[in-house]
């Protein structure tokens, strides 16, 4: 977990004032809002191997190609030794501290027409398309940076192989099973967002801002694309793709 030593080491490396932090959220990673210059930022801290600073330094240098090449992503913010991470490891734990600038604009809000509808949809394929486009093109400064790819999930939980969960768990073997034997090379295949979902964008007028690469990976174009379908029209049974309440899913 995050010590307060922590976050004064982080606001320290990338000098920013620790009181201004505010938690976002806690899960994978532990992630804060703070603000300098009146302008606010976003701190991400993961807990990780030592190792895997490599990994999401190839994060962060697929971002940089996305921006250079048109995609409106958030940026990476250098630490004031000018590197773009900051690494804070003893004999216990290891902590990568990242910072990236704050989107413009807001999240979606399904009964505003502005921000969910035909037109964000819109922009949300055309932008994940663009991004399929040049992932083709972006080659890895090293292997170590380079991505994962897919692979089957790791599910250890027992109670998941008992009653109505095991029929569930069977069913997604089934499919990783299809997924596995797909090929994984051309034009159908390369490193994704893996988790473009509503939550991890913002619409600012007619544009759009991407965040949170931190499940990127290589995998099928069309995961990305399921992804973000399952997520436009989560919360509602009644809904389906193609039915008149979503038909602006034609527009992705």
């Amino acid at each position: 977990m995050v010590t307060p030593e922590m976050l004064s080491k982080a606001a320290k490396s990338f000098a920013f004032d620790v009181r201004t932090l505010r938690l976002i959220s806690r899960s994978t990673n532990e992630v804060y809002r703070f603000t300098k210059n009146n302008e606010s930022f976003i701190l991400r801290l993961s807990e990780k191997p030592l190792a895997y600073a490599e990994k999401i330094r190839g994060e962060l240098d697929w971002l940089q190609f996305l921006a250079q090449n048109g995609v409106r992503v958030s940026l990476p913010v250098k630490t004031i030794d000018h590197d773009i991470m900051a690494v804070f490891a003893d004999d216990e734990t290891c902590f990568i501290a990242t910072v990236f600038e704050m989107a413009p604009g807001t999240f979606f809000d399904k009964n505003d027409p502005l921000l969910w509808g035909g037109a964000v949809f819109k922009q949300w394929g055309e932008t994940m398309g663009k991004m399929h486009r040049l992932s083709r093109r972006f080659i890895p400064s090293n292997d170590a940076e380079k991505r994962e790819d897919w692979s089957r999930s790791k599910i250890d939980n027992p109670y998941l192989r008992h009653g109505k969960y095991a029929v569930l768990l069977e069913k997604l073997r089934k499919l990783e099973n299809i997924m596995d034997s797909l090929p994984r090379e051309g034009e159908a295949y390369g490193l994704i967002h893996n988790d473009f979902h509503p939550y991890n964008f913002h619409v600012d007028g007619d544009l759009m801002t991407v965040f949170d690469f931190d499940d990127c990976l290589y995998g099928w174009f069309s995961l990305d694309i399921a992804i973000a379908a399952a997520h436009a029209v989560w919360g509602d049974p009644r809904k389906r793709i193609g039915s008149p309440k979503t038909n602006s899913l034609k527009s992705f």
